[in-house]
């Protein structure tokens, strides 16, 4: 007769009264998240630096940040940027943004320069360590000895000899600096025109309702001029010019992370402009 097979008594766990098992955020599972994280090519994905596919979608709990998280701990230069860090309320709170937006003109080119100065200057201060003014003085000092005498990095050597002085401080401060300085130049484009058209009221979303048609087409028009002439070329050859001069290690691979995009950190219609002009197709 035949013996009656043994289970295998299941193992049993106690757990104490207050004992705590992972956390509901991956973002703060320092314990638990490498231990139980499975790649399902995902990673792979957003660590190759040549795949276009750089953007994480999915439901709430999904494994997001999870999948971020896991890059940082894997990879030696991950820059992590948070969104409320990068003054993106004060874009969305900007009255004369408000007004030409309103008016109708065409941003995306303003946010793709505002990702391209953002990314280029992050990367420069990881790779030469600015963290303060005398840091700061030395990167622009290499920039003139190593690279000064190239012609044909010219406009890149200006941008960043222009906007270096801010290198050394925050996300946040730069962004309010380029965006300031497009304000700026739409407001001046258009400052005798305004007048005349909204009776000398500021220029907000609220005033561009009062233009007639022909009114709006002309602001429209002037306003795009500017956007459309922001420095997209130069900071494509900021781009090259880290490649090819700045970063010289190969090897040293730079990511740089941005989660929670997809809470409210800034109203929704911003944000999905935003986000579109990131431009890269996301990782599903």
């Amino acid at each position: 007769m035949a013996k009656k097979s043994q289970k295998t008594p299941a193992r049993t766990f106690i757990f104490r009264k207050h004992a705590n098992i992972g956390a509901a955020d991956a973002s703060e599972d320092k314990k638990f998240l490498s231990e139980s994280f499975v790649d399902n090519g995902e990673l792979e994905i957003l660590g190759t630096c040549d795949h276009p596919q750089c953007i994480v979608l999915g439901r709430t709990g999904s494994g997001k940040t999870a999948l971020l998280e896991r890059l940082s701990t894997i990879e030696e230069k991950v820059i992590k940027l948070a969104p409320e860090g990068l003054a993106l309320t004060y874009i969305s709170n900007s009255d004369v943004l408000g007004f030409f937006i309103a008016a109708g003109v065409n941003m995306d080119l303003f946010y793709r320069l505002l990702w391209r100065h953002v990314f280029a200057v992050e990367i420069i201060r990881e790779h030469y360590h600015i963290v303060n003014e005398k840091s700061r003085d030395s990167f622009l000092a290499q920039i003139k000895d190593r690279i000064l005498g190239n012609k044909s990095r010219q406009d890149a050597i200006q941008y960043l000899l222009k906007w270096g002085e801010s290198f050394w401080k925050e996300s946040e401060y730069r962004v309010k600096e380029i965006t300031t300085k497009i304000e700026d130049e739409l407001g001046v484009a258009i400052e005798g025109q305004i007048k005349s058209a909204i009776g000398g009221l500021k220029l907000t979303a609220e005033a561009a309702k009062k233009l007639t048609e022909e009114e709006k087409g002309e602001i429209v028009h002037k306003g795009q001029v500017i956007i459309d002439k922001v420095q997209m070329k130069t900071l494509s050859e900021i781009i090259s010019l880290l490649e090819s001069d700045l970063l010289d290690d190969k090897q040293k691979k730079y990511y740089i992370t941005i989660d929670r995009l997809d809470e409210n950190w800034v109203n929704d219609d911003l944000r999905h402009q935003l986000i579109k002009a990131h431009g890269n197709p996301p990782v599903k």
